[in-house]
């Protein structure tokens, strides 16, 4: 069984809006019928919003069945939800090798960080990269979870690169070879809108050179996995076809699970299948949904909403114990949205209600997020976007 200790703090002394106050809250020991069980009181976030560690006591606040349907003003063609199609046919050649050893990390010890929708406003982006080298400059890795840019162009990705890129200052790289010394790479997940221009795959190897010698890198999309000390970090393409990655993602987990020494598993892609907030879920992910629960990944990083939300452990859209944690984390530097947690859904084949998965989640909200392995334990820090003290949502996990 895993415990898990939540602990929640203001970025300052005191809180701002939407943030808990009160000290941290004590070991919970989780099981189907306690998981996503939060003691402690919760202020409302601009008042749509569920404060940050808010449990999921907190029911739905409306009856309304809204489906698979999506708020007013959102482009219907940026997801697709309802039911899953997954084609038999083979997936294209891979490798033999599902998971790219990359360099040792010298012990247990492995920490990463996880942002996502960088692509508007650089000066939020480039406060988000200083803060995180100053929080840890020794990390392995930051996962941008998609919409790096705005539409893809090669002009976009130099004025990122210019704003996030902190080279010899902050070890943080954009265009690493193989990690070396105390670089700390930076990995790129496909979004829909780094795919608006006709060269994006271009623009895409230009600026990301490193990852470009992993996995699966074309036009039909770019897919890998990496392996760090006792951790498998898969990255996927929610913009391309997803029968021809299901076949590869199953092989790469079937090979973790093979192996003891890979105590941890995380995934990174662009849209959520579980999303609580302005867009509808995108039900083709489904079929990684089974894949992820099947081979006990830990946790899965999305974006494309730009809120933040932690969910319970899930399975089949419900908080189970040994379930799969889904992270929307889109504060990157787009222009932040609501939360919804009156929603009631369905994603693939999942029902879901918005009150009872989400253990934490907040709107309008710039941030990114922090996760430190040793051994056996993770801790995972969530932190405002240029904040210089405490994170405002943090979870512990021991396996």
């Amino acid at each position: 069984m895993e415990k898990i200790a939540l602990f929640l703090a203001c970025a300052l002394v005191g809180c701002q809006s939407g943030v808990l106050s009160g000290s941290a809250i004590g070991d919970k020991s989780e099981s189907p019928s306690d998981v996503g069980h939060v003691d402690g009181e919760a202020l409302q976030d601009g008042g749509d919003a569920r404060s940050l560690g808010a449990g999921r006591d907190h029911r739905a606040n409306s009856s309304d069945d809204l489906g698979g349907s999506r708020d007013d003003g959102v482009d219907p063609a940026a997801d697709s939800s309802g039911e899953t199609r997954v084609d038999a046919g083979a997936s294209p050649a891979e490798p033999d090798a599902m998971v790219d050893d990359m360099a040792p990390t010298g012990g247990q010890r492995l920490s990463f960080f996880a942002v996502g929708d960088t692509r508007s406003d650089l000066d939020v982006a480039q406060q988000t990269f200083q803060s995180m080298a100053r929080l840890d400059p020794s990390a392995f890795a930051v996962f941008n979870s998609g919409d790096i840019t705005l539409d893809g162009k090669a002009s976009q990705w130099q004025a990122h690169k210019n704003a996030v890129d902190l080279g010899s200052a902050g070890k943080i790289r954009m265009d690493w070879s193989r990690l070396g010394g105390s670089t700390t790479a930076y990995f790129g997940v496909v979004g829909n809108h780094d795919v608006r221009s006709g060269d994006w795959l271009d623009n895409w190897n230009n600026n990301l050179s490193g990852q470009r010698q992993l996995g699966h890198n074309g036009a039909d999309g770019v897919w890998f996995s990496v392996r760090q000390g006792n951790a498998l970090f898969i990255v996927l393409d929610s913009e391309h076809s997803v029968s021809a990655q299901t076949g590869w993602l199953e092989r790469a987990l079937r090979q973790a699970a093979a192996d003891p020494s890979i105590r941890w598993k995380f995934a990174f892609y662009h849209k959520p299948v579980y999303p609580c907030n302005y867009y509808g879920p995108w039900g083709n992910g489904i079929a990684w949904v089974r894949l992820f629960e099947q081979y006990g990944v830990d946790m899965v990083f999305n974006g494309h909403a730009h809120v933040y939300e932690r969910s319970c452990p899930m399975i089949g859209g419900k908080c189970q114990g040994g379930g799969v944690r889904y992270v929307i984390s889109g504060g990157g530097g787009a222009e932040t949205g609501r939360i919804d947690l009156s929603r009631k859904l369905t994603s693939g084949s999942d029902r879901y209600v918005c009150g009872e998965i989400n253990e934490a989640a907040k709107g309008y909200w710039h941030h990114y997020c922090h996760l430190v392995i040793d051994g056996g334990e993770l801790t995972y820090r969530c932190y405002a976007h240029n904040a210089t003290s405490a994170p405002e949502d943090t979870l512990r996990i021991t396996k």
